[in-house]
């Protein structure tokens, strides 16, 4: 193919692309603008989902022409930026997919280390724990989920459990905080909100304690999303029922305020009223 030639039919290729380009971009502009005008919440949001399926169909276009452009040159000079977008869009597909397979990968063997501490006898358990290497010391966050799932026991968990069951589950999470186990956010809202276990929070909030005063680390012992998730599940709203839960919620609120200690004059004006009516400040913690 002749380049001169080559070069004509590039540069109608962008023309076409500019066309194909300018609906796309303001059909997308339009939603944002209509998303800004509604003031904000789920309609905003609704508008936000409208631009970026406006994107996704911008570029499903864009693949679908390159490939159109791939098919009608074949392999020549005219088709190169065509080879190279598909290319780029096949490497990334292939990347997304070996980085899915090796994160679910890496879940099923988190599940199972930990669904294996459970059985395991205790002189076993504690090898098995010093050898887990980044289950435990650098769990990533499927692992942090596959461990709430196997020694947690959520508030919704229809099936009992048993004070011997969970001081065993109890007896496991401790094992693993000694071995380097980080008592970081996400375990900490699992077993104080999705559990509301009083006892497995305060082995975290201690081992969060015991962090900052010999490592120097930067954990909240009294995290204010979760005291207030909290007090939003353990108080009773009047004309509501009250949850069924909300007495471990209440134990498990005693727990991280006698753990953190927290200054009342620094809560906010609801948290401190609301943990006076439910007993866990006394009624002369005023603000300043």
């Amino acid at each position: 193919m002749p380049a001169g030639w080559a070069a004509q039919r590039l540069l109608r290729d962008a023309v076409t692309l500019l066309y194909v380009t300018i609906p796309f971009l303001a059909l997308a502009v339009t939603f944002l603008i209509l998303g800004k005008l509604t003031g904000g919440g789920l309609d905003a949001l609704d508008y936000l989902v409208y631009a970026m399926a406006t994107g996704v169909l911008w570029a499903a276009a864009v693949i679908l022409y390159m490939a159109w452009i791939v098919i009608r040159d074949g392999w020549q000079l005219s088709s190169v930026p065509a080879v190279t977008v598909l290319a780029v869009v096949a490497l990334a597909v292939a990347a997304w997919a070996y980085d899915r397979h090796a994160r679910e990968a890496e879940c099923r063997a988190a599940e199972e280390f930990y669904q294996t501490l459970v059985v395991l006898p205790a002189a076993e358990r504690a090898a098995a724990i010093r050898d887990a290497g980044a289950f435990v010391r650098t769990p990533t966050i499927c692992a942090i989920d596959s461990l709430r799932v196997v020694l947690g026991r959520h508030v919704l968990d229809p099936e009992p459990s048993s004070p011997e069951q969970d001081a065993a589950r109890r007896a496991i999470l401790a094992e693993l905080l000694a071995a380097g186990l980080p008592p970081d956010y996400r375990l900490l809202y699992g077993f104080a909100v999705s559990d509301a276990d009083p006892a497995a929070t305060r082995m975290l909030l201690q081992r969060r304690r015991l962090a900052i005063q010999t490592g120097g680390a930067e954990w909240d012992l009294f995290p204010d999303d979760i005291v207030r998730t909290l007090l939003t599940r353990a108080r009773e709203a009047p004309g509501t029922e009250p949850d069924r839960n909300a007495a471990r919620y209440r134990a498990t609120l005693a727990v991280l305020v006698e753990e953190a200690g927290p200054d009342p004059t620094r809560l906010t004006g609801w948290t401190r009223e609301t943990l006076m009516s439910l007993g866990l400040l006394p009624a002369s913690a005023t603000a300043r």
